[in-house]
């Protein structure tokens, strides 16, 4: 294991997650997340200094406070950066300086900020959704060749025909199409195999979220959860499960993992 490309990718990760999370909260607001635009603090509105933007150690240098005003930053600037860590580390560690590290880099990136729009919003944005599957496509085909190309566009078909066939037959009521449109990238970064696995853990994770929720009474059989943030937890944990998996029942993964 190269510890300095674990390190430079954890904090890679915590960088890409601090991105993700503005740019899906401005997303929400229908401000630009692009350009120009300056991050501000919410409570002053004063624009952040490159010190105050170091993902993580800003917000413990500051002790969660701005540095002008002193109100508290949202503790979940911290928990998003630290999970960005936390899985660029997973990543880099599993996969060390490979194609599958950049793979797994972009898939949070998308699959993140889904996970957050969902979550806040009930709501995914199918220009990010697209965006993946175009992202997802073109790296299977600079670093792969056509038949990592074919693998992605197999996956990405499989993915959505899945999630689109649930669509249709819950009448559009019980998931909502944009889900559909997110497998599209899943499955282009993914491949065929990965996706069905992430798949799965997606709805095992759902549904034991759901069980416990409502025997702790927190929800009702008509309470709505969203499904990217499953979505996401269901590809990181196939990427690090999907050697034994794949070994226990005695095929291959494909390119790049």
């Amino acid at each position: 294991m190269n510890a300095a490309l674990v390190l430079f990718s954890a904090y890679f990760g915590a960088c890409i997650a601090s991105f993700v999370l503005a740019a899906a909260e401005r997303t929400l607001e229908e401000k630009k997340w692009y350009g120009g635009e300056r991050s501000k603090c919410v409570s002053c509105g004063k624009t952040l200094t490159a010190s105050e933007l170091f993902p993580i150690f800003s917000f413990l240098f500051q002790k969660g406070r701005c540095k002008n005003c002193g109100a508290e930053i949202a503790r979940e600037c911290l928990y998003t950066e630290l999970l960005g860590a936390a899985c660029g580390a997973l990543f880099a560690a599993r996969f060390g300086f490979s194609p599958a590290l950049l793979f797994c880099c972009t898939a949070f990136l998308f699959l993140l900020f889904s996970a957050l729009t969902d979550a806040k919003s009930g709501y995914i944005y199918d220009n990010w959704a697209f965006a993946m599957a175009g992202f997802g496509l073109a790296e299977r085909l600079l670093f792969g060749g056509f038949q990592a190309l074919t693998d992605g566009i197999t996956g990405a078909l499989a993915g959505f025909a899945l999630l689109f066939a649930i669509y249709l037959f819950s009448r559009k009521k019980g998931m909502g199409l944009g889900d559909a449109y997110l497998m599209l990238g899943f499955g282009a970064l993914f491949g065929l195999k990965i996706t069905l696995l992430g798949l799965y853990c997606a709805f095992f994770a759902g549904g034991c979220t759901a069980a416990v929720l409502l025997l702790a009474k927190k929800a009702s059989r008509k309470t709505a959860l969203p499904l990217a943030p499953f979505l996401a937890a269901g590809a990181l944990l196939a990427v690090e499960i999907y050697s034994a998996v794949f070994g226990y029942l005695g095929i291959t993964a494909d390119w790049p993992f």
